[in-house]
C-alpha cells in the first residue's frame, strides 16, 4: 500500500511523492505539499481555501489556477524543546502556528491561545505533549 499522501476531512496532504490532480478541480478545504512533496495540477485549478507549502513542499500548476483562498509558503516549522533552568523551554519561528497540549497522545489536543515563543513550562509539572497547530 502506497501511503504517499492523506485524506482527511477536506484536507489532503502530500506527504512523499507527488499529489497529480487532473481536469478541473475545486478546492475548498486544505492542500498541503509537505517533506518535499509536489501537489501539481494539469487542469483548471479554482482554490478557495488554502493550499500550503512546509519543509521544501512545492506546487506545480501547469494550466490555469484560480486563487480565491491561500496559497502559503510556511517554510521549514519545527517545535525546539529545550531546557533551561528546570524549564522546558518550546520555541518556533513561524507565526502562523499556534501551540497546542494534551495529557497523552490519545487525548485531544487543546490550544494554549496567545501563547508567545518561547514557551516555559516548569520541567516538574505533570507529563504533556505539545504540537503545533496551523491557525
Amino acid at each position: 500500500m502506497n501511503h504517499c499522501f492523506t485524506v482527511t476531512g477536506d484536507k489532503i496532504a502530500a506527504l512523499t511523492c507527488p499529489l497529480t490532480v487532473s481536469g478541473n478541480v475545486t478546492n475548498n478545504g486544505v492542500m498541503i505539499a509537505d517533506n518535499g512533496s509536489v501537489v501539481e495540477s494539469s487542469g483548471t485549478l479554482v482554490n478557495n481555501g488554502k493550499i500550503l507549502r512546509f519543509n521544501g513542499g512545492t506546487t506545480n500548476f501547469t494550466r490555469t489556477i484560480i486563487n480565491n483562498g491561500m496559497v502559503v509558503d510556511g517554510g521549514t516549522v519545527r517545535l525546539n524543546p529545550q531546557r533551561l533552568n528546570h524549564q522546558l523551554a518550546l520555541s518556533w519561528s513561524n507565526a502562523g502556528f499556534s501551540l497546542q497540549t494534551a495529557p497523552d497522545l490519545s487525548a485531544t489536543f487543546i490550544n494554549l491561545p496567545g501563547t508567545p515563543s518561547p514557551y516555559s513550562n516548569p520541567a516538574t509539572a505533570p507529563q504533556q505533549f505539545f504540537r503545533l497547530k496551523l491557525n
